[in-house]
């Protein structure tokens, strides 16, 4: 007959060949690695935060930096092509509108261009020349003007603005190169037109 008796310390005897179970040892293998993928994925997301947080950091600088450095030029003021005649040029003029102290950046672009063949009234012009000033500030007390010449006859010009206010007044005026007599004169618009501040 078989006789299983229960260890105990009361009984005053001992296993010294008693090991922890199997199914015990696995279960501590498995939390730690449990634990240890854990901590991994805690300094992966804190990694990223801090990645982030200093990407923000470095793109809002430089959109602050590009806002301070050049502001945005919203509005165009284009003459479209003209056509000197003998002994002309073109000049493009502006100021501040009226009513207004803003100060406005602008930057002003000429361009030449020859003519080609024509039908039915309808001419082709390509573009052969252009220039582009630096960023001018332009004062309530100031003003800048631009002269195109043509070239030669037949030849169009054009003025272009391009400016952060569009509260200007822009004109292009055909001027008389030997006596420097003023012709017609063109109010340019702008595009966007700028609304005008209510009255009063």
């Amino acid at each position: 007959m078989l006789v299983l008796r229960k260890l105990t310390p009361e009984s005053g005897h001992t296993n010294s060949n008693f090991t922890t179970p199997k199914g015990v040892e696995r279960g501590k293998r498995v939390r730690s690695r449990e634990n240890s993928v854990g901590d991994e994925v805690v300094k992966t997301k804190i990694i990223l935060l801090i990645a982030v947080a200093v990407l923000a950091g470095v793109f809002a600088h430089r959109s602050d930096s590009t806002v301070a450095a050049a502001p945005p030029e919203r509005y165009t003021f284009d003459s479209g092509y003209l056509i000197p005649g003998e002994n002309q040029f073109v000049r493009i003029t502006v100021v501040l509108g009226g009513g207004t102290h803003e100060v406005g950046q602008v930057r002003l672009r000429s361009i030449q261009a020859t003519q080609g063949s024509c039908s039915g009234g309808i001419c082709a012009h390509s573009v052969f020349s252009q220039t582009t000033s630096d960023p001018l500030k332009l004062t309530p007390n100031g003003g800048l003007s631009m002269d195109i010449y043509s070239g030669n006859p037949g030849n169009a010009v054009r003025g272009v603005l391009l400016s952060d206010n569009g509260n200007l007044q822009v004109n292009a005026i055909i001027v008389d190169s030997v006596t420097g007599e003023a012709g017609a004169t063109i109010n340019v618009m702008g595009n966007p037109p700028r609304t005008p501040p209510p009255a009063g």
